[in-house]
């Protein structure tokens, strides 16, 4: 797509996504890291 962070099928090119929104993501997680994430039981 225009920005890049689509395909032409519209799957998402996960790595464009991840560098180009990594200080949000580092702001809401505050860089804790994968482990911080809580995880859905069941």
């Amino acid at each position: 797509m225009e920005d890049g962070l689509l395909t032409p099928s519209l799957k998402v090119r996960r790595r464009a996504v991840t560098e180009r929104y990594a200080e949000v993501v580092e702001g809401l997680y505050g860089g804790a890291g994968a482990d911080a994430v809580p995880r859905a039981s069941g």
